[in-house]
């Protein structure tokens, strides 16, 4: 107990263990002692524990062979695998094949357990990744041809030579009433008709002049691959000029001589010879107001001039 030290009447000091002040008589107060508060341990929360996870969801993007494992893409991380080792489905792995695995203590693969079916998803995802990594290649390899066509064939010559592509196989050439014919189109009518002229099926061919037509059309852009030979670059431009002339005439010569054997022919079986001529005559002029020329034909001899003027100007540079 705790004995005060002055009287709270009178202010006089006690005695040392006095129950009553000597001066005024008034009792002392003796405050009961106070128990010490007694500390509580600190209580230490322990977290509680979870069993580590065993199994995860992953994609076969590998399938196993004679030299290497097969591979399996979960997590973020790829686990290999043998059909012999860790495969316990009863069904055989297959690409982008959606798998259940068991890992052991440490991580590792320890069995696939599960299948699920083919992950279409990730088999798109790796089209695309696919067609896009080819798509760059491509790129990187053919900018640099391109930036070098564009140089030695200038923009305007490099608009002519594609003009000139696209003409040739796609833009009509001759309009024989509804049929609008390109000169590829008109290459292979040709051919079928010399195939049914020779006793033969008709035949889907275009002939030497079509095969040869091609690579007219195609020439102006491998420039670049006469390096070694640069001289020679002009005439690859002068060559869509001289084929489009060559074939224009031979198939005027062609039409002329159907019509000089047709009035032979008709000769041959007797008769007035002016009737016939004049009768074979007007076939021909009907033939030729029936046969018309089309868009193509204009973009074929602008974009083949202005090629040619090119390719001569291309030599006279070389001789100055």
């Amino acid at each position: 107990m705790s004995h005060p030290t002055f009287c709270p009447s009178c202010g006089t000091k006690f005695l040392a263990d006095s129950r009553f002040c000597a001066s005024c008589g008034a009792a002392v107060a003796i405050a009961p002692p106070t128990a010490p508060a007694q500390q509580q341990p600190p209580a230490t929360a322990t977290a509680p524990t979870q069993a580590p996870r065993n199994t995860v969801a992953g994609v076969i993007i590998r399938l196993p062979d004679a030299a290497q494992p097969g591979l399996i893409l979960a997590g973020g991380k790829q686990y290999p695998f043998s059909v012999d080792g860790s495969w316990l489905v009863e069904s055989a792995p297959a690409l982008n094949l959606r798998v259940t695995l068991k890992l052991d203590s440490d991580g590792g693969l320890e069995s696939i357990q599960k299948a699920q079916g083919v992950d279409t998803s990730a088999q798109l995802d790796q089209l695309q990744q696919a067609v896009a990594q080819g798509a760059s290649a491509l790129g990187e390899r053919v900018a640099p041809y391109v930036a070098e066509c564009l140089s030695l064939l200038t923009p305007l010559g490099a608009a002519a030579a594609a003009l000139y592509l696209l003409a040739f196989f796609f833009m009509p050439l001759l309009e024989i009433g509804v049929y609008h014919l390109s000169a590829w189109d008109a290459m292979q009518g040709a051919g079928q008709i010399q195939s049914l002229a020779n006793g033969n099926a008709p035949s889907n061919g275009v002939g030497l002049a079509g095969i040869i037509g091609i690579f007219v059309a195609l020439a102006p852009f491998g420039m670049p691959l006469m390096a070694k030979w640069p001289r020679w670059r002009p005439a690859l431009l002068l060559a869509p000029a001289a084929f489009l002339v060559a074939y224009l005439a031979g198939m005027y010569i062609e039409i002329q001589s159907s019509i000089h054997q047709a009035m032979a022919t008709a000769q041959s079986l007797g008769g007035d010879n002016s009737f016939v001529n004049g009768l074979v005559g007007e076939i021909a002029k009907q033939v030729w107001s029936a046969l018309g020329f089309g868009i193509g034909l204009y973009a074929l001899i602008i974009s083949a001039g202005y090629m040619a003027y090119l390719g001569v100007l291309g030599f006279r540079n070389q001789k100055n």
